[in-house]
């Protein structure tokens, strides 16, 4: 069985051994009709070293990193000294973007400006230039041919229509995959998806998981039948879906949902699911992953969880070195079902370094800790939650978007966050308070400027 992405991996080093001499002599071997992960490791150190001098010789801001931790890109001779590279955080994409910059402004074909979810509220700023762009387009067209074929009908729902934005982006690289890219946009009311979908009759939606998720909960509401409108995927912007999401989805539109990673930083396109939703396969020609232990640094080779680390392989703008960034994650040891011999795998992340805050009791608890009990109930849109102190214990308020706001509703809610285990422990502990619940109408919560979902702490205000 042909798996696209590991042929699209393997056809780009095969393209590598022939057009690069000095690859083809590192590497040891010509252009082979099998690759193995020996040769994709042997790939990823051979563009690691690249990227490092490049980075080293065209950017102040890694120059003097480097400078200052002592490291020669030179020296950087085998995959053991790499975690003597230190390590780009998200605060340098905030405080010093032009020093990133390994080329000139007039070379640069895109930026994009990330709202910060950090206390900074500061934006990122990332910048492309042409070629970057042509990578990202190349990698969304592989990551939509794993899920898609030609005779698709793709409607988009994202930002960025304009040259080089998200939406315009994924526009091509349905079209270079032989599908017919419908540039819906977010504009339009959930009435007016509906008709574009079946006017264009839509075989396949794109778009990020919150705003599909709401769409689809307001046609159901307002009585529209999905399921029988030819719909055979969706395909989601997230890493992370609660199994009740998943189902209710599935469900609703009688199609199958795929997941898909983006991240601004690494060019938007970074992994996608495959058949079998079970972890994630990557874009390892242009990005390399590690997983860390985010207190000490550590690479983490087993399944334990820690923090993804990624490094540019080919970026021409701004390359970007083993940047943290901050989501929690796994690898996935175990050969995948698919039939990918290959290809590295790594688990969904449902938490934030960030977006974790600890109770008391000394428990963690982050925004989606309580999604998949929650969005069970089908009357729900979406929910916000913060946590505050009163007479020396803690307590929940759950701002919940319903359909209805009726005593069931609420009953049935209470119920379920009663059963839930750090709430139900820090009650019969004394600590907590049983939940507040406030239903309130949908329509009613605007996450459209919000960069992460969080916890809001009302703890020591």
């Amino acid at each position: 069985m042909t798996i696209v992405l590991e042929q699209w991996l393997h056809d780009k080093i095969r393209q590598e051994c022939q057009q690069n001499a000095i690859f083809s002599g590192y590497s040891g071997r010509q252009l082979q009709e099998k690759i193995n992960r020996t040769e994709i490791n042997k790939y990823h150190f051979y563009k690691l070293r690249e990227s490092l001098k490049y980075a080293y010789n065209n950017s102040s801001f890694y120059r003097e990193l480097y400078n200052q931790n002592g490291i020669e890109p030179d020296k950087i001779v085998s995959v053991d000294d790499w975690d003597k590279v230190p390590f780009t955080t998200p605060e340098a994409l905030i405080e010093n973007p032009g020093r990133l910059l390994c080329v000139s402004l007039g070379k640069i074909a895109r930026t994009i400006s990330i709202l910060s979810s950090g206390t900074t509220g500061r934006p990122k700023k990332i910048l492309y230039t042409p070629q970057d762009i042509d990578k990202i387009v190349d990698f969304m067209s592989a990551g939509m041919r794993a899920v898609a074929s030609e005779g698709d009908v793709v409607h988009i729902i994202l930002h960025g229509g304009s040259a080089y934005g998200q939406l315009d982006l994924l526009a091509r690289g349905v079209a270079k995959m032989g599908a017919t890219p419908i540039k819906a946009g977010v504009d339009h009311t959930p009435g007016e998806h509906l008709e574009l979908i079946k006017t264009n009759r839509a075989t396949l939606i794109f778009g990020q998981t919150g705003r599909i998720y709401r769409i689809t909960q307001e046609l159901l509401a307002e009585g529209h039948e999905l399921s029988n409108l030819g719909v055979r995927i969706l395909y989601l912007t997230s890493v992370y879906l609660p199994g009740a999401m998943r189902r209710r989805l599935e469900s609703a539109w009688n199609c199958e949902v795929y997941l898909h990673y983006g991240m601004s930083e690494m060019g938007l396109a970074v992994a996608t699911e495959c058949s079998e939703h079970n972890g994630f396969h990557m874009n390892e020609a242009d990005l390399y992953l590690e997983i860390i232990d985010p207190a000490t640094g550590r690479i983490i080779e087993d399944e334990t969880e820690g923090e993804m680390v990624f490094s540019t392989l080919t970026r021409a703008g701004v390359p970007l070195i083993r940047y943290r960034t901050r989501d929690i994650s796994r690898w996935i040891k175990s050969p995948c079902s698919c039939g990918a011999a290959t290809l590295l795998r790594f688990a969904g992340t449902n938490r934030r370094l960030e977006s974790i805050m600890k109770l008391s009791s000394g428990d963690e608890i982050y925004p989606s800790l309580f999604d998949d009990v929650l969005y069970s109930i089908p009357q729900l849109f979406d929910y916000e939650v913060e946590v505050s102190e009163q007479r020396g214990k803690e307590q929940f308020l759950f701002t919940i978007e319903t359909i209805g706001q009726d005593l069931m509703v609420a009953e049935t809610i209470n119920k379920i966050l009663m059963n839930c285990p750090v709430i139900n422990k820090n009650i019969n502990s004394g600590r907590m308070f049983p939940p507040a619940i406030n239903l309130i109408p949908y329509g009613s919560l605007d996450h459209s400027r919000r960069a992460k979902k969080l916890i809001l702490d009302k703890r020591n205000i």
